[in-house]
């Protein structure tokens, strides 16, 4: 079965992974080995690069055993006013796959129903009818008795829908594909690409063609799928127009650390489009996007903790405004074992924690009567306790060095872990 998922068409396969996963994971581009821990919050750093302003986030995650139950994001901007702006409740079936994903804020609603484990035979989104009490139906999929997808349709609105159809070669992979639109009740021509492979099953041909007004097929494109010495480490793909002529060259160069793809023009023009390294546990560490010039458009940067789990992660973006790849992200992964050897910790006692980022003086303050305060290291070391008894405490970071930190605060016999950087 997953071979015969692997080989359907990229676009089509796109969206569904794309409506499948979304909101279903904490982060859908770094790599946790399996089995790592899962972390209990995201603190967010969001920067604006028009007005120079940050932007803090908590977003914290509760599980049923490692199932994911609820996801919840604060903006901490004003840490005396924290505003929920995501809520997000989750259900599984009892395999473990994907039941429905609600958010609470806004009513709006993910529903799935499978026909077969791991593919989704209707997928519902948005605010339930009040007389059926579902959403719109936004994904249906058919199979056949070989559990092959034969049709796909994507409702975008009652009046935008997307259609794919297939078959299959003997070797059960796609053979065909036919492709429409529906646009306010008129139909785009189809278009119609015919696969074709290797004594491998690897694709060395696709070629497009388009039904015109007659009903005759048009051809219209073909790519042509290049594999020197079978060898997947390096192929390159040549898209041809109606009479031939090149249009460009794809090449995709991929090692064990490294995946990189870039465009050759017929007119001699190269454009990078993505470069991806990893380390040597095949976890993804860096991740270029290029602009149509060739130059970077984002950066992200991933770190990894010991056990495999998510550490770090840094986004950039080229600033319009000086043309420069500028940090407008971070998110530091929060886990108990890091922050407390306590097996529980809340993170909805009544505390602050400011100035946040500090630089020499951070204020710790309560309602309540505050035990103690530890601060720990990113590393999970802990750096200081200060017995307060009071319901706040002033601690001298000064001499910290830059980076995140946690203060883990004890109220009542309770912990609450919050993140704070250090900036000087």
């Amino acid at each position: 079965m997953r071979k015969q998922y692997e080989n359907i068409p990229f676009m089509i396969k796109t969206i569904l992974i794309a409506i499948c996963l979304q909101g279903l994971t904490v982060q859908l581009i770094a790599q946790a080995l399996e089995g790592a821990p899962l972390p209990d919050t995201i603190f967010r750093i969001g920067h604006n690069l028009a007005t120079k302003t940050n932007d803090y986030f908590d977003i914290v995650f509760k599980y049923d055993q490692s199932q994911l139950v609820t996801k919840t994001t604060f903006n901490k901007t004003n840490p005396d006013e924290p505003v929920v702006t995501e809520n997000l409740n989750y259900t599984f079936t009892e395999t473990g796959k994907p039941r429905s994903i609600h958010n609470t804020l806004i009513n709006l609603y993910d529903i799935y129903y499978y026909t077969f484990d791991g593919k989704d035979s209707i997928f519902y989104r948005g605010v339930p009818d009040p007389e059926t009490g579902l959403p719109p139906v936004s994904l249906t999929n058919e199979y056949n008795e070989f559990r092959q997808l034969t049709q796909s349709i994507r409702y975008s609105s009652p009046n935008y829908i997307i259609s794919n159809t297939y078959t299959y070669n003997d070797a059960g992979l796609v053979k065909e594909q036919l492709f429409y639109t529906l646009i306010n009740g008129n139909f785009s021509p189809p278009v119609k690409t015919t696969f074709e492979y290797n004594s491998a099953n690897k694709l060395i041909s696709a070629k497009d063609s388009v039904y015109n007004s007659f009903g005759f097929l048009d051809f219209q494109s073909h790519r042509i799928y290049n594999y020197p010495n079978q060898d997947t480490a390096f192929y390159s793909t040549l898209s041809l127009d109606k009479d031939g002529e090149l249009i460009s060259t794809i090449e995709r160069h991929q090692t064990a650390v490294l995946d990189s793809t870039m465009i050759k023009y017929a007119d001699g023009r190269i454009q990078n489009q993505l470069v991806k390294k990893y380390n040597s546990r095949a976890q993804l560490i860096e991740e270029i996007t290029f602009k149509n010039s060739g130059e970077p458009f984002t950066k992200y940067l991933y770190e990894y903790n010991e056990d495999g789990s998510i550490s770090v992660m840094y986004g950039y973006i080229t600033d319009f405004f000086t043309n420069d790849l500028t940090l407008f992200l971070e998110d530091y992964y929060i886990y108990k074992s890091i922050s407390s050897n306590s097996t529980e910790l809340y993170h909805d006692l009544d505390a602050l924690v400011y100035p946040n980022p500090a630089s020499d003086i951070l204020t710790v303050k309560s309602r309540s009567k505050i035990n103690d305060v530890s601060i720990v290291s990113l590393s999970g070391q802990e750096i200081a306790k200060i017995d307060v008894n009071d319901d706040q405490a002033q601690i001298n970071i000064a001499s910290y060095m830059a980076g995140l930190y946690f203060a883990v605060i004890r109220i009542d016999g309770r912990k609450s872990c919050i993140p704070f950087l250090v900036h000087h």
